[in-house]
């Protein structure tokens, strides 16, 4: 099942700071929130109900409904489920 995984993964690499996946904006600037990296496992906020997941897209620039604002597609393995377009401000890291 990881394999299908694999092959839809993609992540978003312009501008971005390998050391720590800080996003740069076009201006120079450093987008103030650090991200996690495809593949790392983070406790999200879903509705009222915190779910333990890993990241598998990094949407680094934002979607269409929100630009400018990171968010992350999480697979719930437990669930056998995939949540898009998770805001960054939702994820923390897994403890």
């Amino acid at each position: 099942m990881r394999s299908l995984f694999v092959f839809l993964i993609t992540i978003e690499e312009r501008n971005l700071n390998s050391e720590n996946m800080a996003l740069k904006e076009k201006n120079g600037n450093t987008f103030p929130h650090v991200l996690f990296k495809v593949g790392d496992l983070v406790t999200f906020q879903w509705d009222d109900t915190l779910k333990d997941g890993i990241i598998l897209v990094v949407d680094a620039y934002g979607t269409f409904e929100s630009p400018n604002i990171p968010s992350y597609d999480i697979i719930v393995e437990e669930e056998n489920m995939l949540y898009k377009h998770v805001k960054y401000d939702l994820v923390k890291s897994y403890k």
